[in-house]
């Protein structure tokens, strides 16, 4: 089960009476801080476990000696770094549109399609115009835009 799905039923069952009546001495209601730090601890502890399987197998997801060469690393980390940035963006623009600006759900999703048609654009446009045996080529898979090599 992944965090968020086991996060948020950790929060739920508590609360549900599963046929039987709660302990007294276990606290129905977890606050913020307690949340935050056990949805913190469960995030490292899956980042870990990934981890740790990555570096025993043969074939991995994620070849993990790419962060020791020093450029490749501060690239990888910088591309983590916009690629977090990126997925919050989304919905703090939909936010914005939709109670600043007073738009509704079809109308702000509307005003994203611009943005969106332009992206797709872009990188179908990239994917052509990159020349064979290039660097950028040799690095593309059929089924994925950018993936390292095997």
């Amino acid at each position: 089960m992944s965090g968020g799905p086991l996060s948020e039923f950790q929060e739920i069952a508590p609360e549900h009476p599963w046929g039987k009546e709660p302990d007294k001495g276990v606290p129905a209601r977890l606050t913020l801080k307690q949340r935050f730090l056990r949805d913190l601890m469960q995030s490292a502890e899956l980042l870990g476990t990934f981890l740790v399987v990555q570096a025993k197998r043969k074939s991995p997801l994620v070849r993990l000696g790419v962060f020791r060469t020093p450029q490749l690393g501060t690239a990888n980390i910088a591309q983590l770094l916009l690629g977090g940035a990126w997925i919050p963006m989304w919905f703090f623009l939909n936010l914005y549109l939709q109670q600043v600006l007073g738009l509704g759900a079809f109308a702000s999703g509307s005003a994203l399609l611009p943005m969106t048609t332009a992206i797709m654009v872009l990188r179908w446009s990239w994917r052509r115009g990159s020349p064979r045996g290039s660097a950028s080529s040799r690095w593309r898979s059929p089924g994925s835009s950018c993936s390292p090599p095997a």
